[in-house]
């Protein structure tokens, strides 16, 4: 039977995994037989499947027979959606109904989830701080391996260290093992070789490739220590494997091998950063605070440690020229490393803020750092620290009094007395949420172009932050007004969604629409 369809040049013959044939020799010899079988049967099309890592020429493993190759590229944000909506799709469609359920609400259901699972996944790549994550979902393996880990295990990692553990986990075992493949060593066993040795890279030879013969010596270094009912293999095949099985080295050359992808050594240098004396690390870390080729391990590296390991980070990072003057980029990723820390401690950026010696520039990025970590143990230090004066300006002592909102403490309401005094320079008014008031001394200023004021009192201007919810707010309200009002209001809607106090809204006004002028007045 089939010989007949072979030869009736109506077949399609596919062939999946070269690459999974772990022995060389006989991929060679499956390569030889598909060649064969083309020629037999020439009316047939073959397909033949592999990784990249499992076709080498180089080696003898290369097909004779004529043929076209085609190559998956990297996607594009688009094509990842798109695959993620059909892959989805697909997964949800091909589970099995259950036992007298209506077939069109079933399957509407079924398309439904497979919706939220691409938007969810979709945002949560989108991310500022997934950015790593993103760079991996260009690849098609990495981006179905995420796939596979939202829709079998019905979770989203809730930070990239545990999506890299799984990923890992993935590649090393489980991937062979739905495949009936033995894996040549367990996942945990075989990071415990690599995690060191990518910690190797970073510090020591500081670059992503290494010499053949240096990396076989530092895996076989690690693989001796394992302890395994089976004897562990040697460097070798252990570095074949994680080449042409797993995916996680490239041989450049026969001299060099390479992290298929940077980030995954990364992260097992991170990692392996927290096993090695994690406390000795930090000097390292705090040296190299805001270097790009640090920048991964580190955010690995606070991730996986506890609190108090994050708490004397934070102590020897403010107490190193590195946090004096700190760069945008700096601020940015010391904001990002607090929000993926696995612990958090406010005990070393208080005694810091509290410290009569710290400067300006370090008072505001504590200031920011306690915001952020949002924790009420700071609330106590932060209100010494007002109660002293200890802000070197205005602007910190500002900041200090927002953060201490944010953490829920209460703001200093000025008397009215103190008011009309003008000792006061700001104020917090409670009935406006706690708006911050800053006071222009009397005497005469420009009303507008046309229109001088003289003003002998005090005034106090607020500082008040308008979000969109607080504007939009302010719109209902107006749309219960008279009907008079409602068209302007429709107008100035229209305008705001659009610009948002861009110029086309100032243009507007400018042009003498009163009625509207008075009515935002």
């Amino acid at each position: 039977m089939f010989d007949n369809w072979l030869r009736s040049g109506d077949s399609l013959v596919l062939l999946d995994g070269l690459d999974e044939i772990s022995n060389t020799e006989e991929r060679k010899e499956v390569c030889r037989w598909i060649d064969g079988a083309w020629s037999g049967f020439s009316k047939a099309r073959f397909v033949v499947t592999s990784r990249a890592t499992g076709y080498r020429k180089e080696e003898g493993i290369e097909l004779d027979a004529d043929h076209e190759r085609a190559d998956v590229q990297d996607f594009t944000p688009q094509q990842q959606e798109r695959f993620l909506r059909s892959w989805f799709t697909a997964a949800f469609l091909g589970e099995p109904r259950e036992e007298g359920a209506d077939d069109v609400e079933w399957e509407r259901k079924q398309r439904a989830d497979a919706e939220e699972r691409t938007t969810t996944m979709i945002a949560h790549l989108n991310e500022e701080k997934n950015k790593g994550l993103r760079q991996l979902a260009a690849i098609p393996m990495m981006l179905q391996i995420m796939a596979i880990l939202w829709k079998d295990r019905d979770y989203i990692p809730e930070n990239r260290l545990k999506l890299y553990e799984a990923s890992l986990d993935y590649l090393l075992e489980f991937r062979d093992k739905r495949r009936n493949i033995k894996p040549l060593l367990s996942a945990p066993h075989a990071r415990q070789v690599l995690a060191p040795v990518s910690l190797w890279m970073q510090a020591t030879l500081e670059k992503d490739e290494a010499p053949r013969a240096e990396m076989l010596t530092a895996m076989q270094t690690w693989l001796d220590t394992l302890n395994t009912r089976a004897t562990p293999p040697d460097a070798a095949l252990f570095c074949d494997f994680l080449v042409k099985r797993a995916g996680l080295l490239v041989e450049s050359g026969g001299k060099e091998y390479l992290f298929r992808h940077k980030s995954f050594r990364e992260y097992l240098a991170g990692v392996q950063l927290k096993e090695d004396r994690p406390y000795e690390q930090l000097q390292t870390l705090v040296t190299h605070f805001g270097e790009d080729w640090w920048t991964e391990p580190l955010r690995f590296f606070i991730a996986s440690v506890d609190a108090g390991v994050f708490d004397a980070f934070m102590e020897k990072l403010f107490n190193s020229p590195q946090s004096e003057a700190m760069t945008t980029p700096h601020q940015l990723l010391l904001q990002t490393i607090i929000e993926e820390a696995k612990g958090q401690k406010v005990d070393a950026l208080c005694t810091k803020l509290l410290d009569p010696a710290t400067t300006e520039s370090r008072q505001r990025v504590i200031l920011d750092c306690l915001k952020t970590i949002n924790k009420t143990a700071a609330l106590n230090p932060l209100e010494q620290f007002r109660t002293l004066k200890l802000a070197k300006n205005k602007e910190v002592a500002s900041r200090a009094e927002e953060v201490i909102l944010a953490l829920g403490g209460l703001a200093l309401v000025a008397e009215p007395e103190e008011l009309r005094s003008g000792k006061i320079k700001s104020y917090r008014n409670p009935n406006e949420e706690y708006a911050e008031y800053i006071l222009i001394p009397g005497g005469s200023y420009l009303y507008s172009v046309t229109e001088k004021v003289e003003h002998t009192e005090n005034l106090f201007v607020a500082k008040y932050p308008v979000t969109n919810k607080l504007y939009r707010t302010f719109i209902v309200s107006l749309q219960s007004t008279a009907p008079v009002k409602s068209q302007f209001t429709a107008e100035l809607t229209r305008i705001a969604e659009e610009n948002f106090w861009g110029p086309g809204f100032g243009d507007y006004l400018r042009e003498g629409k009163n009625d509207l002028a008075a009515l935002l007045r």
